[in-house]
């Protein structure tokens, strides 16, 4: 099947609606060195009242400052390296889950949508990321501390947060935030893909074909260790390894860069061979995972290889989210569930709706130490139904084939849902509803046919949480306006 960049679908899968229509034969295009247009606004509209929705691009929100004198957080018992340690999970309409012990415990307090990363901060406490602001376990009750400034943040020993979004560097000093555009930094209009703050206190930042570094002074500069890495590389993920090492991955290689003295860089071996790195994380005991299109690859500290396979390795294969722990263990999301394998301990597989407390839209993994040493097998999967209506210029319109899967591909052979684990199809009536059953609680897009192309819809449509043994409205579908003939 062809399909477009994980990268690019990061990019384009925003929790806003849309539809977009296309092509069947239309080609993947390049990785970008930027990111692309937006397609163009069209309109969702839950049952009542009709609501109108623009292009599916996250809205950053505006910061509102710290809200009153924040008590301490409750530290959470950091375990040892390779040593177990609890397992948490991010789900829209669930929220945060806590895995440990053999339970699934819902963390109170915490963003039930709209999570957009979990991180250990230097405070000892597990935070999070969402469009609604940053979070902090307190006990088992995650408060709200200040409004995020995106999903790439980190947090000191002394509770100072430092953050990038697209175009700016954001530091909360405890009580109000500051920032810096990134023409400030030296990175001129190229969006900033990644944020680390060394232990000496030097905060570096990258963008797409450099790194920069704020030293203890205040004042932003080039750190000039890729010189010898031609581009274009498109890098994408800045992060950090457990003895201050950083990791820079791109779309061609991984680096790992020394940033003592005047800094080193050099290539990291991932056995990638053909394909695309997107994305890189490290584990407490320094083992370097890597994510090439649909596979990934495991680095142990002892530099062995391991390429842990889509489909094989672990069920599905459009990943949407994912961890590694000491050992290797690898936590993954995909359009089929979530597996749990590798680090010398079985493979466990919980199929889309077999575990209720996180079947759904996984956003974000946070796995402490080597993982939890028990975890629940899979139950019973659980069943409800979607019901939708197809509307164009108010009108409903009846006949089309629709189908159903957590993640349609926006580049296809046959359609955006062939292939995916949990598909489903249906057929509006005369009315333009369209009624599905039996369908594994968890969260889904739509993919309608009109004429020859698909539209499909840009994250899922499922508003809500599915129950078992209800069939969820999701409302209307409206489609792109017919072009007129003979229109200019």
């Amino acid at each position: 099947m062809t399909r477009i960049s994980p990268a690019l679908l990061g990019f384009l899968a925003a929790p806003l609606l849309a539809l977009v229509a296309c092509d069947d034969n239309a080609p993947p295009p390049p990785p970008p060195a930027s990111p692309p247009a937006s397609p163009p606004p069209v309109k969702a509209e839950p049952p009542a009242p009709p609501v109108e929705v623009a292009v599916a691009v996250e809205v950053e929100q505006e910061a509102k400052g710290a809200q009153g004198g924040a008590p301490p957080a409750v530290p959470l018992v950091i375990p040892g390296v390779g040593e177990p340690g609890p397992a948490f999970v991010a789900v829209d309409n669930k929220g945060v889950v806590r895995i440990d012990g053999g339970a699934l415990t819902r963390l109170e307090g915490a963003p039930e949508t709209g999570v957009r990363s979990l991180r250990l901060g230097g405070d000892g406490a597990l935070w999070a990321s969402s469009m609604f602001g940053l979070f902090r376990l307190e006990g088992e009750r995650m408060r709200e501390v200040t409004r995020g400034k995106g999903d790439n943040f980190q947090v000191l020993a002394s509770g100072e947060i430092w953050a990038h979004s697209y175009d700016a560097v954001h530091h909360f000093d405890g009580s109000a935030w500051s920032e810096e555009s990134a023409a400030a930094i030296g990175a001129g209009e190229e969006p900033l893909k990644g944020i680390v703050v060394h232990e000496d206190g030097r905060v570096f930042v990258a963008s797409g074909e450099a790194l920069f570094v704020r030293d203890l002074s205040g004042a932003w500069g080039k750190f000039d260790v890729l010189q010898k890495f031609r581009g274009p590389n498109y890098f994408d993920v800045l992060t950090s390894g457990p003895t201050g090492e950083l990791y820079l991955v791109g779309y061609l290689r991984l680096l790992r860069i020394s940033p003592e003295g005047q800094g080193a860089a050099e290539p990291v071996k991932m056995n990638v061979g053909f394909g695309s790195l997107s994305d890189v994380k490290v584990a407490g005991d320094g083992t370097v995972a890597a994510r090439n299109i649909y596979d990934l690859h495991v680095r142990a500290p002892d530099g062995k290889i391991k390429v842990v396979r889509a489909r094989k390795d672990f069920a599905g294969e459009q990943v949407v989210a994912w961890a590694v722990a000491d050992g290797g263990r690898l936590w993954v999301a995909t359009d089929a569930g979530v597996t749990v394998t590798g680090g010398g301990q079985a493979r466990v597989d919980w199929p889309m709706g077999s575990l209720p407390e996180i079947a759904g839209s996984v956003r974000a993994f946070a796995v402490l130490g080597a993982g939890p040493s028990s975890i629940p097998g899979a139950g019973t999967v659980r069943m409800g139904g979607l019901r939708g209506r197809i509307m164009r210029e108010e009108l409903p319109v009846g006949g089309l084939d629709v189908e159903i899967c957590p993640t349609p591909d926006l580049v296809y052979t046959k359609t955006p849902c062939t292939g995916s684990p949990n598909r489903l199809k249906a057929k509006a009536d005369s009315d333009g509803v369209w009624t599905l059953k039996d369908v594994p609680l968890g969260s889904y897009g739509v993919a309608v046919k009109v004429g020859r192309s698909w539209q499909i819809t840009m994250g899922a449509v499922v508003r809500e949480a599915m129950q078992e043994g209800l069939v969820l409205d999701t409302g209307d579908l409206r489609l792109a306006a017919e072009e007129k003939k003979g229109a200019k």
